[in-house]
């Protein structure tokens, strides 16, 4: 409803989908061939980040993430990019994390998680470049999210998502000649981290 008034003009949809359940993503794939609907671009944004050394993390955890940082993204890009590759344009933007680069102490299974995005991202670009559809791997650090709720710090410290998403919407409406690859995004005071400050 709020897209909706701030794009009078436009048409929005949607439908919703708990990404860390098979059945879930299924259910949805299967309304999406259903509507038959033709899309340009397919952004992996969902992510689940749960802090814990690899050695005393709750049992299941590294799993949890797996399903909806990985998998998750996985299957949507099987089962939508086909259809870019048929009309000859489209681009798939991969939220990966600056983590799948530089990981931290206590986020080791998260950085796995975002190493492999990272690494799929870079896989599918190989596959589909000659079908001109675009792939962008897009690493950011630490950006507001509720997964740093409780966190007392300036609000200006970390990034704001909305810069996240302008920097995906820029990257977007190039020439079919270009393409970004990689977008990096970094906190202006630096990199934060519990024990850093």
């Amino acid at each position: 409803e709020q897209w909706q008034q701030s794009f009078p003009h436009q048409t929005f949809s949607y439908l919703v989908c708990d990404l860390s359940d098979p059945v879930s993503r299924a259910d949805l794939l299967r309304q999406i061939s259903e509507a038959g609907v033709s899309y340009s671009v397919l952004v992996n944004n969902a992510a689940a980040y749960l802090r814990g050394a690899l050695l005393d993390e709750p049992a299941g955890q590294f799993a949890e993430m797996w399903q909806i940082n990985v998998q998750a993204p996985y299957e949507l890009i099987r089962a939508l990019v086909p259809k870019m590759i048929e009309r000859g344009q489209g681009h798939v933007f991969n939220i990966c994390s600056v983590a799948s680069r530089y990981p931290q102490p206590g986020s080791g299974a998260y950085s796995a998680t975002k190493a492999a995005l990272l690494n799929l991202t870079s896989s599918l670009r190989a596959e589909v470049l000659k079908h001109k559809v675009s792939v962008t791997a897009v690493l950011p650090a630490q950006t507001w999210s509720p997964s740093w709720e409780g966190i007392t710090l300036p609000h200006d410290r970390l990034m704001q998502s909305e810069d996240i998403g302008a920097a995906v919407v820029n990257a977007w409406p190039l020439a079919p000649s270009a393409v970004v690859e990689e977008i990096v995004l970094r906190p202006q005071q630096g990199d934060w981290a519990p024990q850093a400050e």
